[in-house]
């Protein structure tokens, strides 16, 4: 992913400095502005299929810790009391 991001800013840069340079006077060609374009879309769909899947992972990762937490706070309370029940009688 650490590349992708890198191949997007390299991307960002070049656009950058070709629009710069002074090549013509109105900017990028229109072959230019394509290849830029085209660049762009294709790593910025990566990216997002790349943290979507993470973002579903860690989702996923959060949802188990927070159920186990349950269960264990709602356990220890069945214990407690099961724990008062027993000494009552």
């Amino acid at each position: 992913m650490r590349s992708r991001v890198t191949n997007l800013v390299s991307v960002i840069a070049l656009s950058g400095i070709l629009a710069s340079c002074g090549i013509e006077e109105g900017g990028l060609s229109p072959e230019e502005r394509y290849t830029v374009d085209t660049l762009y879309v294709k790593q910025l769909n990566d990216l997002r299929a790349d943290l979507d899947s993470t973002c579903k992972a860690r989702n996923e990762a959060a949802f188990r810790h927070i159920a186990d937490s349950i269960k264990a706070v709602r356990m220890e309370e069945i214990k407690n009391l099961l724990t008062k029940n027993h000494t009552t009688q």
